[in-house]
């Protein structure tokens, strides 16, 4: 009698487990997502490299393309590319159930920040203050030419005595040199100072100089 009783129950058990299987084991497909997708560094100089590094979710297999110039990337997660000018990137994620994009960009600089000032009134100065984000700042009172410069964005701010009064104007301009060694903001007579914090005599009938211009960090 109890063995009759057991097999119905344990079989009964049995069917109804199996019957859960196929939901726990075989959930639904799903389309690929790119999670990730970036540069590093995502500035370079020209002839630099960057390394482009990527993670993709979704229902294998995947088939992965990165475009321009790299084709079939698929199994891979990170790629070196070395473009010669500033170029986009673009991974394309692809399986059964549909496909997913990501873009990234690569910026390639200049090897120096070029400055030219002109069209300024006889015997008057410029005042050209180029600063960044990590408290640098250098005034330039003449056309030049700056190298040694950190990669990133700089402003470009100046001001200058015309015969009307002051006028100022700032501008924005994304420069990446190519590696060299950075002299110190310190150095005498190279980097400069601001011209309100060390004035200098001026004779009576040159103009007032003008009010230190400001520059806030680009976008």
């Amino acid at each position: 009698m109890g063995k009759r009783w057991i097999y119905p129950v344990f079989a009964a058990l049995l069917a109804a487990g199996c019957a859960q299987l196929p939901q726990i084991l075989n959930p639904s497909p799903t389309a690929p997502r790119i999670t990730r997708f970036d540069a590093t560094p995502g500035a370079i100089a020209p002839g630099g490299s960057s390394t482009l590094n990527w993670s993709v979710e979704g229902t294998a297999p995947i088939t992965l393309t990165l475009e321009p110039g790299l084709g079939d990337v698929t199994g891979t997660t990170s790629a070196v590319v070395t473009p010669n000018q500033t170029t986009t990137y673009t991974l394309t994620a692809t399986n059964a159930q549909g496909s997913a994009q990501a873009q990234v960009t690569v910026t390639v600089g200049e090897t120096a920040l070029n400055l030219s000032i002109a069209g300024l009134p006889a015997g008057l100065e410029a005042y050209v203050a180029v600063t960044n984000h990590a408290n640098y700042i250098r005034w330039v009172r003449a056309t030049q030419s700056l190298t040694g410069l950190a990669p990133g964005t700089y402003t470009v701010a100046a001001a200058t005595v015309t015969n009307s009064g002051t006028t100022s104007l700032s501008s924005s301009t994304t420069y990446v040199p190519a590696p060299q060694a950075r002299r110190s903001p310190s150095t005498p007579g190279r980097w400069g100072t601001s011209p309100c914090s060390t004035p200098r005599p001026r004779a009576a009938s040159t103009p007032p100089r003008p009010t230190c211009p400001t520059a806030s960090r680009a976008a």
